[in-house]
């Protein structure tokens, strides 16, 4: 992405708080490209509903409107795409 001018920022920890006491960090792995789209890239069997639940609130917490939950499991990659309104 560097050599294509294309502007990303990889994300490796996010804050916890529970009401606004701060708990920890927690591991993400995202990145955020041209500071619109977060895309989070796993390697499991399936994308299940759970997945879903955890980028739409990476995409809450990082004010985003668009993801990418990206799988590389098998021979085929699968995208699927999440909007928050």
């Amino acid at each position: 992405m560097n050599e294509q001018d294309v502007q990303f920022e990889f994300i490796r920890k996010i804050p916890v708080f529970y009401e606004d006491e701060f708990l920890g960090t927690r591991d993400c792995r995202l990145l955020i490209v041209e500071n619109k789209l977060l895309v989070a890239a796993f390697a499991v069997r399936e994308i299940n509903s759970a997945f879903e639940v955890r980028i739409r609130h990476y995409l809450d917490h990082f004010d985003k409107k668009l993801g990418l939950l990206v799988n590389f499991h098998g021979e085929r990659l699968a995208i699927r795409s999440v909007r928050i309104p």
